[in-house]
């Protein structure tokens, strides 16, 4: 069955595959799709497959896993290629010696991301060796900020939270690739219309059809949700389906910008705010990836944080210098210059990132924290880091005319201290800043 609605704006074009899956068949699943993909319309910009669509689920790592140069990583490798598309889909992958199951996010010129889903549904067979993941993803596409999850990970609002930061979202469409059995279809449904409410984004659930060894079945019920919560488009139960859509971004704005909850969401921040708190959290794991891409939390996530703060500074004139301070993998505080809004010399990024993250945890001290800030700090602001007993420091780009280090070392004898991530990015924000105002 072949379902084509298009809407009147051809923004972002989308295929989602509803298929049965051949249990612990990676060869027929794969031959399978290669018929249902002769379905896809041309234009379609990106194709869905259900969770490990290769395999069924749960199977066995040990035996059906396979590393990134496997075949199933390749065949979506040639399909992308073939459709001129981003194809998505999961997969059980040995990455180094540990088990995921990790959404490919495939694109036509070979590239790929990796998301290795967090919350894994043990109760239903998905354990060890299988290890939870760390990193969320967001991708773009055709100017689409795309937030892709897997099933188990729809019943966790946090891990699919939006964020606003002065009028921009993290994300415009959330998708989550699913085996979700028919048992609990009330469940999927439910959970798909919040997560589209609740985050002020288009949602898209891919699920599966057919039974598995276990007795377990699956009707699919496959749709495409508003940000309202209307569902737009779905597949007929128990059949197999390619449901093609097109995602209208002009009509997402507009009723992002009728209804602006998002500014309003907890944690949220705009632009009339001095001081800000964050309620950001993070995976537990902070240590940089291996592959190239930017990790969540490294030093280099938390410095873009910073520069951001700059940018706002920039926006509103200000000398472009931001700050963020965090505490247990917690964005705790924001701040960027406003000694021109305030009219007060004191009122750095540093100061009033101090001063929020202290408030934040009710101490005067924050032995526990780490500062970021787009330029090093001048005497004044490391000797308040220093009385606050700041745990880490870690600055951009060095200032030899006004920065602390001509000083010595003004911080806490306990303070580490990080320099040079970011450099360039936050330097030329700051030498373009002065040149225009020479």
């Amino acid at each position: 069955m072949s379902l084509h609605i298009v809407q009147n704006m051809n923004n972002l074009a989308i295929t989602i595959i509803q298929s049965n899956l051949l249990w612990e068949n990676p060869e027929g699943n794969l031959e399978h799709f290669d018929q249902l993909l002769k379905e896809v319309p041309s234009g379609t910009d990106l194709v869905l497959f259900p969770e490990t669509f290769n395999t069924g689920f749960p199977v066995d790592p040990l035996k059906f896993a396979e590393t990134p140069d496997g075949p199933t990583l390749n065949w979506l490798r040639t399909k992308a290629q073939e459709l001129h598309a981003v194809v998505c889909g999961t997969m059980l992958l040995n990455v180094d010696g540990h088990y995921h199951n990790s959404l490919v996010w495939m694109r036509p010129d070979s590239s790929y991301e990796l998301y290795h889903k967090r919350h894994t549904f043990a109760i239903g067979g998905e354990k060890e060796p299988i290890e939870s993941g760390t990193e969320s993803l967001i991708v773009t596409l055709n100017g689409w900020k795309i937030k892709p999850m897997v099933c188990y990970d729809i019943r966790f609002p946090i891990w699919a939270r939006n964020q606003y930061l002065d009028g921009t979202f993290d994300y415009d469409l959330g998708i989550f690739l699913a085996n979700f059995p028919s048992s609990r279809i009330f469940v999927w449904d439910t959970l798909l219309m919040a997560r589209a409410i609740e985050n002020q984004a288009y949602f898209i659930g891919v699920n599966r059809i057919g039974d598995d060894p276990e007795g377990v079945h699956y009707n699919g019920d496959s749709q495409v949700i508003s940000p309202k919560g209307e569902v737009l488009a779905n597949t007929e139960p128990d059949i197999e389906a390619i449901l093609s859509y097109t995602l209208d971004y002009e009509k997402l704005q507009i009723f992002r910008s009728k209804f602006p909850v998002g500014r309003d969401w907890d944690g949220a921040v705009t632009q009339t705010s001095q001081i800000r708190l964050d309620c950001h959290v993070a995976p537990q794991s902070s240590a940089p990836r291996n592959d190239g891409r930017l990790s969540i939390f490294s030093d280099e996530y938390y410095m873009r944080q910073a520069f951001k703060e700059a940018e706002l500074a920039l926006k509103a004139e200000e000398i472009p210098i931001g700050a963020v301070v965090v505490c247990n993998d917690k964005i705790i505080a924001r701040a960027h210059n406003q000694t021109e809004m305030l009219n007060d010399v004191t009122a750095h990024a540093e100061m009033l990132a101090i001063t929020a993250a202290a408030n934040a945890l009710g101490a005067k001290y924050l032995d526990e924290c780490t500062l970021y800030v787009t330029l090093e700090p001048c005497p004044m602001c490391a000797g308040a880091l220093e009385h606050a007993h700041i745990g880490k420091v870690v600055y951009a780009a060095e200032d030899p005319k006004n920065g602390f280090s001509k000083y010595g070392n003004m911080l806490h004898p306990k303070t580490k201290l990080v320099t040079g991530v970011m450099k360039e990015e936050c330097l030329a924000l700051l030498t373009d800043f002065f040149k225009k105002k020479r």
